[in-house]
């Protein structure tokens, strides 16, 4: 997976749905199901707040 850095424009996965929006910072690698750890990013989405967000559910950089 590519490394995100603040500001950085995405596409996530968010409540199922794939929305854009901008990195803001880090939370830091957390444990979970399947494949092993992973960073986790807060991303920031227009009009609904800020988001914990798995690197894997970062569908696309923008």
């Amino acid at each position: 997976m590519p490394e995100f850095s603040e500001e950085t424009i995405v596409t996530a996965e968010i409540a199922g749905r794939e929305v854009p929006g901008q990195v803001v910072g880090t939370v830091g690698t957390e444990a979970r199901y399947g494949p092993g750890p992973e960073d986790v990013l807060i991303v920031e989405v227009p009009g609904a707040g800020t988001w914990r967000v798995p690197e894997s559910d970062i569908t696309a950089p923008v």
